[in-house]
């Protein structure tokens, strides 16, 4: 260990009681200046239970969790999603935060990121910026020396002078200022005094933990070579910084053996002669039962409710949309549909975490639901009073879509037309109103699918005089998303070198959902090609040297056309 530095405070008066070491150098804060990117974050509508993605493919960060509440994240300094939230919510917005609590420099740092690899904080400062958490959103201590500090408070080191006759010369003017809101304030002190929130990654019986309400927050700069604790109780704040020396640390460093055990030691010091305390719960919070990790409303397939804070008016709304249910086929493993018997349906529960997290999910070996749907019966074709001849089974559709087929039992008393998502549907969508009239091989109705994309399942519903219904139902996919295509080859004004009669590759990079029924490539405002299976490409035979244009069209399976721009580009023949 090269050195390490300790600050001790009283939250009641600001009082510096202890400083050792080098508390006022710059050193990088990137493990402890998260409760800010937090407070911000709560600023702007955010909560403890707000979900984040404890996920960064394009980093080297290891240990992911995916996803996780904004509590858990912070309490455990989960750098990926930390990083995440800040994105979010912007390093300018955290500046200003910052720079309010009087960590100016540190603000500047984040917002400005050429000038610094990292954020830079000093231990004091940052000590004293927790001192308005510890406090209930005051600052306490005395006006910062020097013009350009004005309005600014700094803790107070000197109490008093007195000269050689005990003549008072000098006493520190105490002040305190109200820089966060009460609300704001328990909740940063509500997360940071969790214990069991930070168990995931510091375990039970940590440093952190000494006895009695105490919040606080441990880490390990990135490159290995700077441990920070911060932490408080109501009476005390204590702030340790050790420097391993160069970077990648010393061996075995972590948040729990470094500066956590000398935080813990100081702490049970300091405390020794004081009863525990804890902090009020202002008015304006309240708690609410959640599911966790996504922090909505609890559903019947949630698997795991907490009991969570927030803000009055910042509580969900919204059920949990993570866990969800899907009928399978429990032979088969695939997703059950219509013609799947009964017996051999069961309902499994999958999370379904966003795209993004992904990757995690198969590494850390989440069950996702089945993307086949179990094979389909050939439905009895006999009855021919009661059928849809279009559109055909599977068939793609776009927009407005007329349905035709037989509704003519011999008595009828009406018929519908419905639709539901997938091949299972859990809930029907009628189209239309109910019919009376008898329908013999024309137009049962219109069906309008402009907002719709994906699998669906329309369904013929006739009800006979008696009572009886009789259906028959079609899977259909519908895509009203154009295809996504790209130029690839030649470049905008590339200059190709040929020979008469010699070929110039034409290439595209198409997108689509469902599928591709053709590409037509467009030389010089005439059809060059029209290919109609990947790769999408083609060979342009060199008729001229000289100037040229190209552009694409692509149409989909269901229909669905884009086309590109014109590019220009220039043939030469040496």
């Amino acid at each position: 260990m090269q050195d390490g530095a300790l600050v001790v405070l009283d939250v009641a008066t600001g009082e510096l009681l202890s400083m050792v070491g080098r508390t006022g150098s710059l050193s990088p804060a990137d493990p402890v200046f998260a409760p800010f990117v937090a407070l911000t974050a709560f600023s702007q509508g955010y909560s403890p239970a707000s979900m984040l993605l404890d996920v960064d493919p394009s980093s080297n960060l290891t240990g992911e969790h995916g996803p996780v509440r904004l509590r858990i994240a912070l309490a455990n300094n989960y750098r990926a999603a930390l990083n995440r939230l800040l994105a979010r919510v912007g390093p300018e917005s955290v500046a200003r935060t910052l720079s309010s609590i009087g960590l100016t420099r540190l603000g500047e740092s984040l917002s400005n990121p050429d000038e610094t690899s990292e954020p830079q904080a000093s231990l004091l400062g940052m000590s004293y910026a927790y001192s308005v958490f510890a406090g209930e959103g005051t600052l306490r201590g005395t006006e910062a020396a020097g013009q350009e500090n004005e309005d600014r408070l700094e803790p107070i080191a000197i109490l008093q002078i007195e000269d050689g006759t005990h003549r008072l010369i000098f006493q520190a003017q105490r002040q305190s200022r109200a820089l966060v809101s009460a609300q704001l304030s328990y909740l940063m002190v509500d997360i940071l005094s969790d214990e069991a929130a930070r168990w995931p990654s510091l375990g039970r019986g940590n440093p952190l933990e000494v006895g009695r309400p105490a919040a606080g927050l441990t880490g390990v700069s990135p490159d290995g070579a700077i441990a920070w604790t911060l932490g408080f109780t109501p009476q005390h704040v204590i702030g340790v910084r050790i420097n391993a020396g160069e970077a990648g640390g010393a061996p075995g460093l972590t948040a729990v053996n470094a500066s956590a055990p000398v935080w813990h030691a100081v702490m049970q010091y300091a405390a020794r002669s004081q009863a525990p305390a804890s902090w009020r719960t202002p008015r304006g919070v309240s708690t609410l039962e959640v599911c966790d990790p996504s922090g909505l409303l609890p559903t019947i397939y949630c698997p795991s409710v907490v009991r969570e804070t927030f803000i009055n008016g910042t509580e969900p709304t919204n059920f949990d949309n993570l866990f969800q249910p899907y009928l399978v086929n429990r032979e088969t493993g695939k997703l059950a549909t219509l013609d799947t018997p009964l017996e051999m349906v069961e309902e499994r529960v999958y999370m379904i975490v966003p795209s993004e997290a992904s990757d995690w999910a198969k590494a850390a070996g989440i069950p996702q639901p089945p993307q086949e749907y179990d094979t389909l019966r050939v439905q009895d074709s006999g009855d021919e009073q009661v059928r849809i001849t279009s559109p055909q089974d599977f068939a793609f559709l776009r927009g407005e879509v007329r349905v035709r087929g037989w509704a003519d039992p011999d008595e009828l008393r009406s018929y519908r037309l419905q639709y539901g998502r997938g091949l299972n549907p859990t809930q029907w969508v009628q189209i239309g109103s109910d019919e009376t009239r008898p329908v013999r091989g024309g137009t049962l109705g219109t069906w309008d699918t402009d907002s719709l994309n994906g699998l669906f399942t329309l369904q013929l519903i006739v009800v006979e005089s008696s009572g009886r219904l009789r259906t028959t139902s079609v899977p259909v996919t519908i895509d009203n998303q154009p295809p996504a295509v790209e130029i690839e080859l030649p470049t905008p004004d590339q200059v190709v070198a040929g020979r008469p009669g010699g070929e110039l590759v034409l290439q595209v990079g198409v997108e689509d959902a469902y599928g591709i029924a053709r590409v037509i490539f467009y030389v010089d405002g005439e059809v060059a090609a029209e290919v109609t299976e990947a790769p999408w490409s083609t060979r342009w035979r060199i008729s001229a040297r000289g100037a040229h244009t190209m552009y694409v069209e692509v149409t989909d399976l269901a229909g669905n056309k884009s086309a590109t721009e014109a590019i220009a580009f220039e043939v030469i023949i040496p």
